[in-house]
C-alpha cells in the first residue's frame, strides 16, 4: 500500500522498520565494503552504484560522492509531507520541512516506543529516505547510474540476482561500451552471466577479503 495514501501504509511500513533499524544501526563494513574504500584510496573506484539503504558503503570511507543509491538511504527521518526526490508525492500539500539526521534520531530515541513517529509540527507520519514499495527509482537516478557505468573499463556486479527492474538493466550499459563484467554472487545466476568475464560462485565478502590483501 502507498504510504502517502494513508490508510494502514504508514503502520505496515513502520512495522517493519522498527524491526530492520536495530540491525541496521549494528552493521559495520565487512570485506566487500572495505575492498571497494582501498580501491578508492588507490584511484582505481569510478562509482559505486548501490540497492542498499545501509550506507555501508559510506562508513567504510568511501565519500558520498562516489556512491549512487538508486534506493535512497537511511541516514535521516523526515516528515512525510516534506516534498523531496526521495517523497516527490508528499502526504499533505508538501509544506513541512522537518527533517532529523539519523544520529539526532538515536541520541533523542525519538520513535523508539511509538507505533507510527509523527511529525511535531504537522503530525504527518515521519519517513526514511528511501524508496518505498511500487515507488519509481528517483529522479536521475537510473540516468546518472548508466553514465557511469557508461564511463567505465570494469563493472563489478555483487550479491544481486538483477531481476528487478530498471537496475537490472545496467550491466547491460557497460557491455555495449566495451566494459568487461565480473559478477559475484554465491549460488544466484544472473542473466549476465554468459557475458562476464568471470562469474565468482563464493561469497562476497570471503572473495573480497581473499583479492585485496593482494592488491
Amino acid at each position: 500500500q502507498n504510504f502517502n495514501k494513508g490508510g494502514d501504509g504508514p503502520r505496515l511500513y513502520w512495522q517493519v522498520k522498527h524491526n530492520m533499524i536495530p540491525k541496521i544501526n549494528a552493521a559495520s563494513p565487512n570485506s566487500a565494503h572495505l575492498f571497494f574504500a582501498k580501491l578508492h584510496e588507490m584511484g582505481k573506484l569510478h562509482k559505486i552504484i548501490t540497492q542498499n539503504i545501509d550506507s555501508l558503503h559510506l562508513l567504510s570511507g568511501v565519500p558520498i560522492e562516489k556512491i549512487i543509491e538508486i534506493h535512497g538511504h537511511c541516514r535521516s527521518l523526515i516528515c512525510s509531507d516534506v516534498k523531496c526526490v526521495l517523497n516527490p508525492v508528499p502526504f499533505k500539500e508538501g509544506n513541512c520541512d522537518f527533517k532529523l539526521t539519523w544520529e539526532e534520531c538515536k541520541e533523542k530515541n525519538f520513535f523508539a516506543d511509538v507505533e507510527v513517529p509523527s511529525c511535531p509540527k504537522c503530525s504527518s507520519p515521519l519517513t526514511q529516505e528511501t524508496v518505498k514499495f511500487g515507488q519509481p527509482l528517483p529522479e536521475g537516478a537510473f540516468s546518472s547510474s548508466s553514465q557511469a557505468i557508461s564511463e567505465a573499463d570494469l563493472v563489478v556486479v555483487v550479491g544481486t540476482s538483477l531481476v528487478v527492474a530498471p537496475a537490472n538493466s545496467l550491466p547491460g550499459v557497460g557491455l555495449q561500451v566495451g566494459a568487461k563484467l565480473v559478477i559475484v554472487n554465491k549460488g544466484v545466476a544472473t542473466r549476465y552471466d554468459e557475458y562476464a568475464v568471470g562469474v565468482i560462485d563464493e561469497p562476497a565478502g570471503e572473495f573480497f577479503k581473499n583479492v585485496g590483501e593482494c592488491l
